[in-house]
């Protein structure tokens, strides 16, 4: 009797711990400009539940930004480097939760300038299943979650930055010699099952192709590292696996490291 009780003890100690912690934010609209931005948002629960319009402040200091709303404030620290080179931002009906063993996220609208470029974002949605606790780690819940069982839309994103993309592309027909200042990328979508990763979207840049990646994704817990193992990498039925790891390559940082047909992403 007692290696029973013992074990439904564990077992329910272990359920207690297996859940994504509940987070909860709604509406949340707002702007930035660096280093300060504003928002509003109709709900917000981290982990106290709030309903009523919460107004959120943004206020870039020394060494990363805090976030302050009523009397709460919370200082990030050491943002990754894209998070900086963010000039102005303004986006529309965010939705965020985490409930149980579901994350759920989306929406409206974003766009951004940033380092001399601009981002769009229209109608993304997603979608991740708990997969393992991490020693209280709500971060790192979250990104194993997403690269284990996840997915993910967008219906529509357009990006002033063209070049690399275009050397990707270069000996598609009829992007040789292609003047583009844009490109957007129109129905995409990304889906993970057991690590498996499937993309498929459309991308324009005055002729479109369809571009379809696979692969695997996983969190290295040993290594505290994302690795992301791209098996194929097709556009209209041309293979850009090798020239898609060219670009990487050329992209590689002390966090970003590419060894083909391997992507390593170091979290510190």
């Amino acid at each position: 009797m007692n290696k029973v009780l013992t074990g439904a003890m564990i077992l329910a100690s272990t359920s207690i711990h297996a859940d994504f912690l509940h987070i909860e934010v709604s509406n949340f609209t707002g702007s930035y400009k660096k280093p300060d931005g504003s928002a509003t948002a109709s709900k917000l629960t981290i982990p106290n539940a709030l309903t009523s319009k919460i107004n959120i402040e943004l206020r870039g200091v020394e060494d990363g930004y805090i976030l302050q709303y009523l009397d709460k404030e919370y200082h990030f620290k050491n943002p990754p480097s894209f998070i900086n080179d963010i000039e102005t931002g303004s986006w529309n009906n965010i939705n965020y939760s985490t409930i149980s063993k579901s994350l759920n996220t989306g929406l409206t609208s974003f766009h951004s300038e940033f380092a001399g470029e601009s981002l769009q974002i229209k109608k993304f949605q997603g979608k991740c299943n708990f997969n393992r606790a991490h020693n209280e780690s709500y971060g790192l819940q979250v990104l194993d979650a997403c690269l284990t069982n996840s997915s993910f839309s967008i219906s529509y994103l357009l990006s002033s930055k063209v070049n690399k993309l275009y050397d990707i592309l270069l000996d598609l027909p009829g992007f040789e010699g292609i003047n583009a200042s844009e490109v957007s990328l129109s129905n995409a979508n990304l889906n993970i099952k057991k690590n498996s990763f499937s993309f498929k979207g459309k991308v324009n840049m005055g002729i479109s192709a369809n571009v379809t990646i696979a692969g695997k994704s996983e969190y290295d817990i040993k290594e505290n590292r994302v690795v992301i193992k791209v098996d194929k990498a097709k556009a209209s039925f041309i293979n850009i696996k090798n020239k898609l790891f060219q670009e990487l390559e050329k992209s590689e940082t002390e966090t970003l490291k590419v060894d083909n047909p391997y992507i390593y992403i170091l979290l510190k």
